[in-house]
């Protein structure tokens, strides 16, 4: 078995005892991006794809950490608030019985196998404002990730616009991850993810996600949720999958090479690892 297949069964381990206790606790999530794309399309992983992404609506996202108190040992429940070197806005499970090495960022990773979580947060309803918000969270993003630079952004990513190009090439030349205060982006980040309640808006947006914009969408395309088949489970997805994907992919019935990971490497060593 090669290394990444062990594991994307690894990380299906860890979403099944996620499930279990957002069923538990009545957590609405839904698969999103390559997950549900490989729900839909693979009724699985994606050959190439090394994780899995799930969102919840902001307000049982904030019930999170007490839900996670009752994970197995072997999970760890990772978020800023809880230490603040973690690097990411969003959260993630690790199951640190399981290490990766991948080579993406400046910063060679060697960490936990993981399943990342992603709040899902309110946007205006009006059009004018939900633009101008927009903005706001993509300058908040950007300013988030400069400062967290070495750490979480992919430099070997190759389809990236030119202005985001543009950008890297001047941090990296002019070293400017060191001119920006982690903690205080972090907070900035955060106000601004959470202005409009997802509760009262008729959009979801996962603000972190890879797509940035084209992952706001109506709540009607989420709808109550839809159960797919993923590898040996169902998962729940959004209702109206074919808007969604095609909003994030454009053809997503072709089958060709979305990932934005480019990993160059992973090795994955265990001493007790479930199977």
């Amino acid at each position: 078995m090669d290394n990444l297949r062990e594991l994307q069964l690894v990380e299906l381990n860890i979403l099944k005892e996620v499930l279990k206790l957002f069923e538990k606790y009545h957590i609405t999530y839904y698969a999103l991006g390559g997950t549900m794309l490989g729900a839909v399309r693979h009724q699985g992983f994606i050959p190439w794809d090394d994780d899995i992404d799930i969102g919840v609506p902001r307000q049982d996202y904030d019930r999170l950490a007490n839900v996670f108190e009752h994970l197995p040992s072997h999970l760890k429940f990772c978020t800023y608030e809880r230490d603040p070197s973690y690097p990411y806005y969003f959260s993630r499970l690790e199951d640190e019985r399981v290490l990766v090495k991948s080579i993406r960022a400046e910063e060679e990773e060697l960490t936990p196998a993981w399943i990342d979580i992603f709040p899902l947060d309110g946007m205006p309803n009006s059009r004018f404002p939900r633009k101008l918000h927009g903005c706001a969270i993509l300058a908040a993003r950007m300013f988030f990730q400069i400062s967290r630079f070495s750490s979480i952004v992919n430099i070997k990513r190759t389809n990236r616009p030119t202005s985001e190009k543009i950008i890297i090439g001047a941090v990296r030349a002019f070293h400017l991850q060191r001119l920006v205060g982690k903690a205080h982006t972090y907070t900035n980040l955060d106000k601004t993810l959470r202005r409009f309640s997802s509760a009262r808006s008729d959009y979801f947006i996962n603000g972190m996600g890879a797509y940035k914009l084209r992952e706001l969408h109506r709540k009607s395309v989420f709808g109550n949720g839809a159960q797919y088949s993923f590898e040996d489970i169902e998962i729940c997805g959004p209702q109206d999958y074919d808007s969604y994907l095609t909003q994030l992919y454009g053809d997503w019935r072709t089958p060709a090479d979305y990932t934005h990971h480019e990993v160059v490497e992973i090795t994955v060593s265990s001493k007790e690892r479930e199977r």
